[in-house]
């Protein structure tokens, strides 16, 4: 590792220990500025989750099924094409 010293005209951050009690009260000033006067219950706790429920899982889906359902459709939708066609041939002629 190469050390490299900082021109001498460079403005330096100054760092300073904080009071933790006062920085506290001041930023929950600021969140009860910001209008949020009911508390917050929604927080997410990952702790708190109960293993195996899940709240936005529904019923489990059968992806077989479903595919064999869209192949079914897509094969309608290719018989009525079909369809359509034989029909304007002979209108057609």
């Amino acid at each position: 590792m190469e050390w490299i010293e900082a021109p001498p005209n460079q403005p330096r951050t100054i760092l300073e220990i904080e009071d933790t009690v006062r920085a506290q009260r001041r930023l929950k000033s600021l969140s009860e500025k910001a209008g949020s006067k009911a508390p917050r219950q929604d927080a997410f706790n990952p702790y708190q989750r109960v293993p195996g429920q899940s709240a936005a899982a529904g019923p489990k889906r059968d992806l077989k099924k479903l595919s064999n359902w869209i192949k079914m459709m897509r094969e309608v939708e290719e018989r009525k094409a079909l369809d359509n066609k034989a029909e304007k041939k002979p209108g057609e002629d």
